[in-house]
């Protein structure tokens, strides 16, 4: 099954580099197991299809778990910043990125 994503010019950029090998959600697909590979639409102010990657597994875990397990590949050094993505929910997400590829 094929997903679509808006995220950040910044973070698809990293993604694309393979500098970020974890895509980090609030929620998850509807069957994350399911999705084996993801398109990423950057967000403002791109606004296009930049690329995708292919994924073989989607972790679910508290926030401070999926930090300590996947910050150092999160493509974001400040784990604060990290932390308040995440605020207010109790469950996070973190889809591996297995291979990147750029539209």
């Amino acid at each position: 099954m094929i997903a679509l994503l808006a995220i950040k010019p910044e973070f698809a950029n990293k993604i694309l580099s393979e500098e970020k090998k974890y895509e980090f959600r609030r929620a998850s697909f509807a069957d994350r197991n399911s999705v084996d590979f993801v398109c990423l639409y950057a967000s403002s102010p791109e606004q296009r299809i930049v690329g995708g990657f292919t994924t073989d597994r989607a972790v679910e875990a508290s926030p401070e778990e999926l930090w300590e397990r996947f910050g150092a590949e999160s493509g974001i050094a400040d784990r604060d910043r990290f932390l308040d993505y995440f605020d207010g929910v109790d469950t996070g997400y973190a889809i591996h990125v297995s291979e990147s590829f750029e539209f």
